[in-house]
């Protein structure tokens, strides 16, 4: 796979996807969701993203 097509299917589009997620949940569910939920979701796709960079670093960064 090339580092481009890499970068794309492991961090562009679950950022997308989390992004439109957010965005859902900070307009249509605001008044469910709280503070805490939303920081905690902050951090479990930080660690989504850092595991992501440290198993597939080979394919990110291949030439």
């Amino acid at each position: 796979m090339t580092p481009k097509k890499a970068i794309t299917v492991y961090i562009t589009l679950p950022c997308l996807l989390y992004g439109v997620f957010f965005v859902l949940a900070v307009t249509r569910y605001s008044g469910m969701i709280e503070r805490n939920t939303l920081y905690a979701a902050h951090t479990v796709f930080g660690g989504y993203i850092a595991f992501i960079v440290y198993t597939k670093r080979d394919q990110l960064t291949a030439v």
